[in-house]
């Protein structure tokens, strides 16, 4: 049985795209160590009911980092990162003489994945979810620093995997070797999918995932209360928890769900009338996003509200699966009124779900995973 080490620097149970990547390497007859970071405190059994019955071994930093500036400011927090990435060298240095591949996550874990791979002489597989640079506000000089250290990761892996075309140009200043796109599609539970056609009902929309800065959930925080005919699920973790959990306490229209599995979201979303993932367009790396709740959605026959130039607006308006806003409260609550209508979502549901059939499925992006271990085992 080969072993791999899978390396990403959240708590995994809520991580949709390492819980499946992690599940399709397993059930392909791969052994998995699972090495994470325990943000909050219940990680390990947390991913114990993710990965029932399944021979998953998780192994998690345990040092509590909250959001918001909880721990303190800018040097607090390198410190914990530092002591994050101690332990995880110590856990590559146990563990990488049994592995035959590394298959680490961003560059909070891909620096010092890269450096275990390199001394260790096995394969590394650089995941990028987020080019890490344009992703934070850094000085310059340590923005440059951590920058050259993502190219030399991205240059010595055997395969970067990209999770859309568009970001190939966000790594433009490297030489992979080898690019994969992997898309953030879902793995459906067995449910029928279910949509409410009655119009005079609330339209519930959802929102499951990092509740932070520019994805306009303080903006939308300030207006939902006010409105009456629109249903407000919301969950997750993040700088915007516990504003969201207070607002629940007060008004009937927004429910507060917390932090919620892959499954369990996915059964949330099932019941939902729209879907959303409004990024703002002036942080560079949302020029490429690729948000989970576009694929959900699709998968779901959901219509979904995107903002425009965030890249993946541009498939939802040829598609025409959805709708793209400006990033302001009110241009979003009126694509809301203009998706009230039953027979306006059914209809873009339907032509997002026969595009996740056609380009976007579970089965062929699980597929292009299991290519990528049989080349490099070869």
């Amino acid at each position: 049985m080969k072993t791999v080490i899978f390396t990403r620097s959240t708590e995994i149970y809520n991580d949709s795209r390492a819980t499946k990547t992690i599940r399709i390497l397993t059930e392909a007859g791969y052994k998995v160590i699972v090495l994470g970071w325990n943000r909050t405190g219940n990680a390990k059994q947390k991913c114990d009911e993710v990965f029932t019955n399944m021979d998953i071994k998780c192994l998690f930093f345990s040092k509590i980092f909250t959001f918001g500036g909880v721990n303190g400011g800018f040097f607090r927090k390198i410190k914990i990162v530092l002591s994050f990435n101690k332990w995880l060298k110590k856990q590559l240095k146990l563990f990488a003489r049994q592995a035959f591949a590394i298959h680490s996550c961003d560059l909070d874990t891909g620096w010092v994945a890269y450096k275990a791979a390199k001394k260790y002489k096995i394969k590394l597989i650089y995941d990028v979810y987020d080019y890490y640079v344009d992703t934070r506000v850094l000085p310059a000089l340590l923005s440059t620093i951590l920058e050259k250290r993502e190219i030399k990761t991205i240059n010595f892996a055997c395969v970067t995997i990209l999770c859309t075309e568009q970001r190939i140009a966000q790594i433009s200043k490297a030489k992979p070797k080898r690019v994969v796109y992997l898309h953030n599609t879902p793995e459906l539970p067995k449910f029928d999918v279910t949509e409410k056609d009655d119009v005079d009902d609330k339209t519930t929309i959802v929102f499951i995932g990092s509740l932070s800065e520019d994805r306009l959930l303080a903006e939308i925080a300030e207006k939902i209360p006010h409105k009456e005919s629109v249903e407000l699920i919301i969950g997750g973790y993040g700088k915007y928890s516990e504003l969201y959990k207070e607002m629940s306490e007060k008004h009937e229209n927004i429910i507060y769900v917390g932090s919620q599995s892959f499954n369990n979201t996915l059964m949330i979303e099932n019941k939902c009338n729209i879907l959303f993932a409004c990024y703002n367009p002036e942080i560079k790396n949302h020029k490429f996003s690729a948000p989970n709740k576009v694929y959900h959605a699709m998968a779901m026959s959901k219509p979904v509200i995107v903002c425009r130039g965030t890249g993946i607006d541009e498939l939802v308006l040829q598609e025409n699966f959805g709708l793209v806003i400006d990033y302001d409260p009110d241009s979003f609550f009126s694509a809301i009124e203009q998706l009230k209508e039953f027979k306006t979502r059914k209809k873009m549901g339907e032509h997002g779900n026969a595009l996740y059939h056609k380009s976007y499925s579970f089965d062929i992006m699980k597929n292009r995973l299991l290519e990528i271990y049989k080349v490099i085992n070869q």
